[in-house]
């Protein structure tokens, strides 16, 4: 994810407002990345920690409570880096577009970016040398680079680059020499490759333990986990799955003595070979990290404790961190000298040397999400980071409180307080299937339901949150899809996989009332229970959709579903009786939906959108289950998932401040309310790379959370609205917000030319009929409702008569509820919008006449031609039926039209074998099947389908001669702009 701002239209001008206005500032970040271990950033005066989720890195203060956002990834983070001294962070995407960048820790600024280099699998891991020089870099697929950076200077190609082939086994690790940075290796499951830059060239070895050993002690060492250099001595060690530790050491003795200490750290990579495998864990678990400190080794393990080993590999120190397998050990960043230490230097005194430990603090990960911070000074282990390694399947926001609940696939539970950033509580389900599915809350924010995968329904105590649930039913045999509390909050609605619906009811042992006399408002009803009041199904497609409606004192309470069979069910709840669910409406649509909102257009309440696959918002009216408009949607190149409307009172007592917020597969967006097509009213930003799962908005609308469909935290966002409403304002406006809809093979100012024209002269035209030839018409630039449709034909949207009766529908419901019935003509504006909301999506082309007619042959066997009979029987069998006698009948008066202007003896028909000269006079008389003989062949191809049945000629004339050169625009006149025409017209006086 990034900041980056998405408008729905392709073209940029000067007018573009897509970079200026974000709707939507992440605020905050629950949870991380397990996949990419956490950073330790911390020193003696700052605790903090650098962790990655999705496409944003954050560097994250504990002890403020802070967080500071990196964007600049289009994909998710794969790995990431730090110097030694925490100054710079490196992170890596991987992807198509993958990037590197390289980041100034305490300025959040990129001092460096690599883009599309690497492969796109991209960089898995990565360190930088002790000095902070170099990067290494190992990327993934099946053949690996690993590459060497000398970031600094800038540089976009790597110093050098070792490549391993696809015989190699995958290499997993990589790290420097601390003492030297042309040191350097990379370890698999089964080797180990160790490099040396030397005067330009790479020397390199790779090391194994297979022609020294046996499969059997092979498999007894166990795989090869994490490889680092000894600090103390020219030795190489690798850890294992078995807690070994291999040492690579030096095959000869070497006589010659090394000029300084460095070099005697130092060794040829060739000379290397195991020189000793010692177990140094007694439980014989894996070893899940080595790394160094100092003069000491350290290991963790993946029986959760962290060890400090000697020179000799002798257990020093050790500490429980958790149960859970190590998976990074990160330190604080000490300076060589303290303050006081470099002031006692200059003053000529002694320095105090540190323990062999050096007190260095440390941060531990495992590799289920556990972060803690260890305190050398007090051995205590403080959980500052609370991740998960399983994915966040819903999230459900407390309606009163600032609380917030997230259930994952594990089953795991946790309540958050998400303005003082901390964990409440958690919990998990221990059954077989404990998958979290979806989550509700009721209004009033009592009770939390759970939905798991099992079918299992477990509902807890909202406020108290304690490991014991209040209900749990068994009743659903299928996976649960939706879950929902009424607004009373006295019934709770589930629906399953297979389209059942099932109603349970809420009672309580102490009614409220009772408290009420007692004067204990504020004691909570005992022991509350759900009894199950029946079930039903009456979709055939599965449920995609569901919501209940937010009655009045006076109205009853309803649940719609929707399905993909095309159906919208609303259920009468509150005249349901036991083990029955009343049914009071169905509202068939016209495509398949994907999900539907409450939309009060005009102030009416029992109005709903259903958008649909087909990129348009369906707004039907409850009550009459007519569809009342149509919008098309502005695009993001990504379909829409799921909708919801908003009112922010806050801004502004206007009532036109009100929203739309909406998620695609991976942005979020915010729309002005109503939807009009307008594409300077929308803006979204790119979210979850991998794309959403849910998403749920504040109490207040202050802040949006949404949950990513393969990833392990929550994001909140902060939402702006005067963002969008600064683009409304910012961006293009009339006819030119919309112009970019036209179709993309059409120019958009010579459409915009032709509705312009074709509305001034039909308005002409009708004000000089009614007027007489003598008088000079005023002109507006409206035209009469019912001259819609050749407006319409102007621009090249032929429309059938269903679709003008949803234009016209759109019109008078617009004039009845708007204009309270006082407007009976349309202006160029109201046209464009009525255009590009309802005009075809796919427009009739020639082209796509061809290719249907050829997928007509092909799925009929023959790829040429088709029989007469053949033909005849699927126009009337399949699809729409069209009637034989029909059909001659659209044949004859294509005929007819086509040979009314030609002179007697030039009409032919076309490819007709047969003696067809009669008239199409005398023919009338003959019976059906002598005309069939007469006007469509025995066999069709797709040249007699053309010129002899759609009477569609092929152009013999050679065109290009009409094709204007460039000496003809000498003699042409420039066209007249709109400007100049309106002009005209108004000196005319023809305008008011």
């Amino acid at each position: 994810m990034s900041d980056r701002c998405f408008s729905s239209h392709s073209n940029k001008d000067e007018n573009s407002i897509e970079s200026y206005h974000v709707p939507f500032k992440l605020h905050w970040v629950f949870g991380y990345d397990t996949k990419v271990p956490p950073i330790n950033i911390s020193s003696s005066t700052i605790k903090g920690i650098f962790f990655s989720s999705g496409a944003v890195g954050v560097c994250y203060d504990w002890n403020t409570k802070t967080q500071t956002m990196l964007h600049g990834h289009i994909h998710p983070i794969i790995s990431s880096a730090a110097t030694s001294d925490k100054t710079y962070l490196a992170t890596a995407d991987g992807g198509p577009e993958n990037s590197l960048i390289i980041w100034h820790r305490r300025t959040g600024k990129m001092v460096f970016v690599l883009s599309n280099h690497f492969p796109v699998e991209g960089v898995i891991f990565m360190c930088f040398s002790e000095d902070g020089i170099f990067l290494l870099t190992l990327t993934g697929g099946k053949r690996q680079e690993l590459s060497l950076w000398n970031w600094k200077t800038k540089s976009l190609t790597p110093h050098c680059t070792f490549y391993f082939t696809e015989e190699n086994t995958f290499q997993h690790f990589a790290s420097f020499h601390p003492k030297d940075a042309s040191h350097f290796l990379s370890c698999s499951k089964e080797n180990v490759y160790i490099f040396k830059m030397l005067e330009g060239k790479l020397k390199f070895a790779s090391l194994d333990l297979s022609s020294l050993y046996e499969e059997k002690a092979c498999r007894q060492i166990g795989n090869f986990t994490q490889t680092v250099f000894c600090t103390t001595s020219p030795l190489v060690y690798t850890a294992t799955t078995k807690g070994m530790i291999i040492l690579w050491g030096s095959k000869t003795n070497s006589k010659k003595k090394p000029d300084n200490y460095t070099e005697s750290l130092m060794m040829e990579p060739t000379n290397r070979t195991c020189v000793r495998a010692m177990q140094i864990l007694a439980s014989r678990c894996s070893i899940s990290y080595l790394g160094s400190i100092g003069s000491f080794l350290v290991v963790g393990t993946a029986q959760g404790q962290v060890c400090y080993f000697n020179k000799d590999l002798q257990l020093e120190w050790s500490i429980d961190v958790t149960k859970d397998e190590i998976c990074s050990v990160s330190f604080n960043f000490k300076p060589r000298f303290t303050f006081k230490q470099v002031v006692y230097r200059a003053l000529g005194k002694d320095v105090k040397k540190d323990d062999k430990f050096s007190k260095n603090d440390f941060i531990a990960c495992t590799k289920n999400g556990f972060v803690g911070y260890v305190s050398f000074s007090t051995l205590s282990i403080n959980e500052i980071l609370f991740g998960t390694s399983s994915f966040v399947k819903d999230v459900a926001l407390h309606p009163l409180k600032p609380y917030m609940y997230l259930g994952d696939c594990s089953g795991g539970l946790k309540k958050w307080n998400y303005e003082s950033k901390t964990l409440l509580n958690k919990c998990s389900f221990k059954n077989s299937c404990p998958q979290i599915e979806c989550l509700s809350i009721d209004s009033k924010g009592t009770y939390i339901a759970c939905a798991l995968v099992s079918g299992e329904v477990v509902i807890f105590d909202a406020i108290s949150f304690s490991g014991k649930p209040c209900f749990t039913a068994h009743d659903i045999q299928h996976k649960i899809v939706f879950i929902k509390f009424s607004p009373d909050p006295q019934h709770l609605v589930v629906t399953d996989a297979v389209s059942n619906v099932f109603r349970y009811q809420l009672h309580l042992l102490v009614p409220p009332t009772v408290y009420q006399l007692m004067q204990k408002r504020n004691v909570p009803p005992e022991e509350p229970s759900w009894s199950y009041n029946g079930k039903t199904r009456q979709h055939r497609g599965q449920i995609v959709d569901c919501m209940f409606n937010n009655p009045s004192q006076i109205d009853a309470l309803y649940f719609l579903s929707l399905g993909q069979d095309r159906l919208v069910v609303q259920y009468n709840i509150s005249n349901s009786r036991n083990m029955e669910i009343t049914v009071t409406k169905r509202i068939n649509l016209d495509s398949i939906p994907i999900c539907m909102c409450w939309y009060p257009l005009y102030d009416l309440k029992d109005t709903i959108s259903v958008l649909c696959t087909d990129g348009r918002l369906h707004v039907y009216n409850i009550e009459t289950e007519e569809i009342i408009k149509m919008v098309t949607v502005p695009s993001f190149k990504e379909s829409y998932q799921k909708m919801m409307y908003l009112e922010n009172k806050n801004i502004s007592q206007d009532p036109s401040f009100q929203f739309v917020i909406f998620h695609t597969l991976s942005t979020i967006g915010l729309a002005k309310f109503p939807i009009d097509g307008n594409l300077y009213s929308v803006l979204a930003i790119a979210s979850h790379p991998n794309g959403i799962n849910s998403f749920v908005t504040n109490n207040e609308s202050k802040f949006i959370f949404t949950a990513g469909k393969k990833d392990s935290w929550i994001y909140m966002y902060e939402i702006d609205f005067m963002a969008l409403i600064k683009s409304g304002k910012g961006g293009l406006s009339g006819i030119d917000a919309f112009k970019h809809l036209f179709p993309t093979n059409r120019n958009s100012e010579e459409m915009k030319k032709n509705l312009i024209f074709s509305v001034y002269a039909l308005e002409l035209e009708i004000k000089m009929l009614q007027l007489g030839a003598y008088k000079q018409p005023i002109l507006k630039g409206e035209i009469p409702v019912n001259c819609l449709e050749y407006v319409m034909a102007a621009l090249g949207c032929y429309l059938s008569p269903e679709d003008l009766q949803m234009m016209l529908r759109d019109v008078h419901f617009e004039n009845k509820y708007v204009y309270s019935g006082d407007k009976s003509t349309l202006n160029c504006f109201d046209i464009m919008r009525l255009y590009v909301n309802y005009r075809p999506k796919d427009p009739l082309t020639m082209e796509n006449v061809h290719q249907s007619f050829k997928d007509f042959l092909l799925e009929n066997g023959d790829p040429d031609e088709i029989s007469r009979d053949r033909f005849l029987s699927i126009l009337e069998s399949e699809g729409d039926s069209l009637p034989t006698g029909e059909f001659l009948h659209i044949v004859r008066c294509l005929r007819e039209n086509k040979f009314k202007t030609l002179p007697e003896e030039n009409i032919s028909f076309g490819l007709f074998s047969d003696n067809t000269t009669a008239s199409f006079s005398e023919s009338s008389e003959d019976s059906e099947s002598s005309m069939i003989k007469k006007f469509i062949p025995e066999v069709i191809t797709e040249d007699i389908f053309f010129q002899d049945i759609l009477c569609i000629e092929q152009a013999n004339e050679d065109l290009s001669k009409y094709v204007l050169r460039e000496e003809d625009y000498k003699l042409r006149e420039e066209p007249l702009s709109v400007e100049e025409f309106v002009l005209a017209m108004e000196e005319s006086k023809l305008v008011k």
